[in-house]
């Protein structure tokens, strides 16, 4: 089996998120709810669309994505927390919407529209946001991991 090292791990998370993100990862990701995944390519993928829904905009920065997990461990000192992963900060809320929506995943898009998926989390199984309701991740609830 070929996997990446914490330390290799912890380098790929910086240039994706947090103040010091590459110039190959965007300012600011774009957060949308997916109603259909065909497989793992998002051209094959169908975005929750009409009544008031939008992609919600998020800085790239640490005050939004949390490299350290709280102070976890960071045994090798690159700066992010030795189980890999990058929790949301801020709780991320979508605007309410005026009718029934499902969601069976988020991505973090580089574009408000169109744009390209640059990460996702598929849900265990599809989730009913009911009009009127406003569809929201916790603070940490929405976290990316390199492994595990």
């Amino acid at each position: 089996m070929t996997a990446k090292t914490n330390h290799e791990e912890g380098i790929a998370l910086k240039a994706a998120f947090g103040d010091a993100h590459d110039a190959n990862h965007p300012n600011t990701y774009y957060m949308g709810l997916i109603a259909s995944i065909t497989d793992g390519e998002a051209q094959n993928w169908t975005e929750v669309t009409g009544d008031g829904y939008a992609r919600v905009a998020v800085a790239n920065t640490s005050a939004n994505w949390d490299l350290t997990n709280g102070g976890a461990t960071d045994a090798n000192g690159d700066g992010v927390a030795d189980n890999a992963t990058v929790p949301n900060v801020n709780a991320i809320e979508w605007a309410t919407m005026s009718a029934q929506k499902t969601a069976v995943a988020v991505a973090w898009f580089d574009a408000a529209s169109g744009g390209n998926a640059r990460f996702y989390h598929e849900f265990g199984s599809s989730v009913t946001i009911p009009a009127g309701v406003q569809a929201r991740f916790a603070s940490g609830a929405l976290t990316f991991q390199e492994d595990n």
